[in-house]
This record gives C-alpha cells, structure tokens and sequence, in this order.
C-alpha cells in the first residue's frame, strides 16, 4: 500500500477532517442539502493519475458562506472537505481539511492536507449549486505528489 500522508501538527499525529456523520443529518434554517455532483482529480510527481468522482456522500450541507462546510465525494475514491469556508482562496489548516483517497494500480493513495499544503478556492455558494477547485503541492512522505482538481456539487 503506497500511502501519502502529510502530518498536520507532529509526526505522530494523523490529521483528519471531520467525518460527516458528525455534522447534522437534516436541514437546519438557512442550511443547503446537496444531492448530486462530481469530483475531478489529477495527480502529478511521483505518482500520476486523472480520475472523476461521482456522487456526493449524505449528508452533504452547508450554510451560506462563511460557513463550515463538509462535503464528501467519491466513487471510485474519495475527496472530503470539511471546515470553515468562504468564496475565494483559502489554505488547508488544522480546522480545513482536505482528505483525498485513489485507488491506483491496486494501491491505495491517501493524501491529507491541513497545514497549508493545499489551497481551496470557492467560486460558488449559493441555495443550489457550491463549486470550486483545489490544488495541493509537494505533498509526501515516500512518494512526492501534487494534486489539482474541481468540484461541485448541487441541492
């Protein structure tokens, strides 16, 4: 298992994002509900690959932005992002998290980013549609990789 893995405070700590089950299960006031959206995902430096994640993980919330958002999508793989947001650029860090996991040639990949390795860059928000793109650079441990890609997802 070739494994990725960048620690967030120390070596021994293994950063990761909130999981899902631990935000609520149903629309709060204000609150957007997703439904449906994809992931699009390139990999460069010592591993290379391009897959596109379909489908978001329930429950897939947020508020309007500036909000904590966790939104998961997958199939086959997965991206989660989860923390506080707001449109435009911001860095991963020990509240925004960014997890990505690909399977490649029978090998599990699994980068974490939550000290600033990756940024975030939300371009939409609204009470339908949330969309943006990330990109991740010199993320390693026996394998150095970087990571770009967008996503979206709608209620």
């Amino acid at each position: 298992m070739l494994l990725v893995l960048l620690a967030a405070c120390t070596a021994s700590e293994s950063p990761r994002p909130p999981e899902p089950s631990g935000f609520p299960t149903g629309p709060a006031h204000g609150t957007v509900t997703l439904s449906s959206g994809s992931a699009q995902v390139s990999l460069s430096g010592d591993v290379e690959a391009e897959r596109v994640l379909d489908g978001v993980s329930a429950p897939a919330i947020y508020r309007p932005l500036p909000a904590t958002v966790t939104v998961a999508w997958g199939v086959p793989g997965r991206l989660v992002i989860a923390g506080p947001l707001r449109l435009g650029d911001q860095h991963t860090s020990a509240a925004l998290v960014l997890e990505l996991t690909l399977r490649i040639h029978h090998e599990e990949v699994e980068i974490v980013s939550a000290n600033g390795e990756c940024s975030v860059a939300v371009e939409r928000a609204d009470d339908r549609s949330f969309s943006g793109s990330f990109s991740c650079h010199g993320l390693g441990g026996r394998a150095i990789v970087n990571a770009t890609g967008s996503f979206e997802a709608s209620a």
